[in-house]
């Protein structure tokens, strides 16, 4: 597993739910060099990313108790705006 492998392993769980999205690449296609296997943006075999759903992940770092609002700032300007809109 790489770096971002593991990030994501570490907040969602093994069990993530996820969309492989655009092209897979043969060993021999030229946006696999140099090194086919390590180190290149598109690797042999794999598709260029995925799309993770956050609504249908269970969401476990730092821990499974926290959600995604105990992570973000305050922003008392944007609740002062949505005040003010109604």
């Amino acid at each position: 597993m790489n770096f971002i492998d593991l990030a994501l392993t570490a907040v969602f769980g093994k069990d993530m739910k996820f969309a492989p999205i655009g092209a897979v690449y043969e060993e021999w296609d030229s946006m696999t060099g140099p090194d086919k296997y390590y180190g290149n943006y598109f690797v042999a075999g794999a598709h260029e990313g995925m799309v993770l759903p956050i609504a249908i992940n269970q969401f476990h770092y730092p821990h499974p108790r926290h959600n995604m609002d105990d992570l973000l700032p305050y922003l008392p300007a944007a609740e002062d705006g949505l005040a003010a809109a109604d």
